[in-house]
């Protein structure tokens, strides 16, 4: 064998390796919509926010909760004391110098106004963190869609305008053979120029507008570098719109921040319940065991039990700040609520008009794209017969790319309607293009 031929044996197998690690690399850069949405959740800030938001919470239950478990704690002491502190004199009657103890003491409190109210108001405070949490897994889902479908917009949008800058440079071909020949003019041959310029300068937008829809999609996703290539196309029709009725009271039973609020009213209402709470007694059963050593009288063990009784009488009128802020908080609450579901009931409206706005639009663009491969079939066919000119050609070229353009956003714009309506459902993968 040749050095030549050795060498061409080994540009072949290195050129077909590397072809084979680029092929194996675009197949694991490849994302679907459910894989962004399960790697968004995975690795947004705001997730691992809520996440240990919920932890806390969690933690401050436990806190709560510990006001009403016995408590136990050892304690020792040794004290040294001046025999003469009575202020006798005769060393019969000297009292002992040295003492000290060990022991344990338990504690049960038995009842009290407040603390059953904190411990269940400890235990709301998760259901608000839960539902935050579900709120913002929520949105960042959301978010992810509607950038997802974005970059199929423009996808879509850059396929459009690369047919439409393919027919006009093919206009911009027949008319100037057409126009050395002598059989139409050089005043169609400059609008034959100037729209396939202007595609050509669509068609640049649109690979800008689909490198922004990248950017904007791999940061909601919480990734560094763009290296992913979507794998996904839009929806092919527009199903028709939910009934804004039974949507709405569905929405309005599951919708996550109206959740949190009202989890938010409840724990206000303990939180009431434990400020009111504090004027009332305390009783708790406390108990001592232990040895108690003195180097006068020797060492013996020793008990102590009893229930003890605690009612505050004078407390400067922290209790009843304590009820009034209690009080606002929970009033604060309720308007809150008030507040959040009107804006979820118009936020429903718009998804819901969106969506109805995209069905017909896409219906009509469906329609006009149809007519118009038709149009500048008939158009061309005429202008080469000579029976019509470059601008009925050129009209029905840029009707036919506005209804393929039409067609894209109005498929779009159904598609992040269906990701806002779940979003005010509370879901965490959206029914819209893809199933689980």
């Amino acid at each position: 064998m040749s050095f030549a031929t050795r060498i061409t044996y080994k540009l072949c197998f290195y050129s077909l390796l590397l072809f084979t690690c680029f092929s194996v690399q675009a197949q694991e850069t490849e994302m679907t919509l459910t894989a962004a949405i399960a790697e968004a959740l995975a690795k947004h800030p705001s997730i691992s926010i809520g996440r240990s938001r919920l932890t806390q919470s969690e933690a401050d239950y436990q806190t709560a909760r510990a006001g009403l478990l016995p408590r136990l704690s050892a304690n020792a002491y040794y004290n040294r004391l001046d025999p003469q502190r009575m202020g006798l004199s005769s060393s019969t009657t000297a009292l002992y110098g040295r003492e000290s103890f060990a022991g344990l003491s338990a504690k049960q409190l038995l009842y009290d106004g407040s603390t059953q109210s904190k411990d269940e108001a400890a235990r709301e405070f998760i259901a608000v963190k839960q539902a935050g949490l579900d709120g913002a897994g929520g949105d960042l889902v959301y978010q992810v869609t509607q950038s997802y479908y974005r970059v199929l917009e423009a996808a879509a949008l850059m396929q459009a305008a690369k047919e439409a800058f393919t027919r006009t440079s093919e206009f911009e071909t027949l008319t100037r053979v057409l126009f050395e020949a002598g059989k139409t003019t050089r005043l169609d041959l400059l609008k034959a120029g100037n729209a396939r310029i202007d595609a050509e300068t669509t068609l640049t937008r649109t690979r800008e507008l689909a490198t922004t829809a990248q950017v904007l999609l791999t940061a909601v996703m919480g990734r560094e570098n763009p290296d992913f290539r979507i794998a996904g196309q839009l929806p092919g029709a527009v199903e028709p719109p939910l009934l804004e009725p039974a949507i709405k009271a569905e929405v309005l039973a599951k919708n996550p921040e109206l959740r949190q609020l009202r989890h938010q009213i409840a724990q206000a209402e303990r939180n009431l319940d434990a400020a009111s709470g504090a004027r009332h007694p305390t009783i708790s059963l406390q108990g001592t065991a232990g040895n108690r050593a003195r180097d006068i009288g020797g060492n013996a063990n020793e008990w102590t039990a009893g229930i003890f009784f605690d009612l505050p009488l004078y407390d400067g009128g922290i209790i009843a700040a304590g009820v009034v802020k209690a009080q606002a908080l929970l009033t604060e609450g309720r308007a809150a609520e008030r507040n959040a579901q009107l804006d979820i009931e118009s936020r429903l409206r718009q998804a819901l008009s969106t969506w109805r706005t995209a069905q017909a639009d896409a219906i009509s663009s469906t329609e006009r794209i149809k007519t118009g491969h038709e149009a500048t079939r008939t158009a061309e066919g005429l202008y080469r017969a000579g029976k019509a000119t470059a601008l009925d050609v050129l009209s029905a070229q840029a009707d036919l790319a506005r209804a393929e353009g039409d067609r894209a956003q109005a498929l779009t714009a159904y598609a992040i309607a269906r990701a806002a309506i779940d979003r005010l459902l509370g879901k965490t993968i959206l029914s819209t293009g893809e199933k689980q």
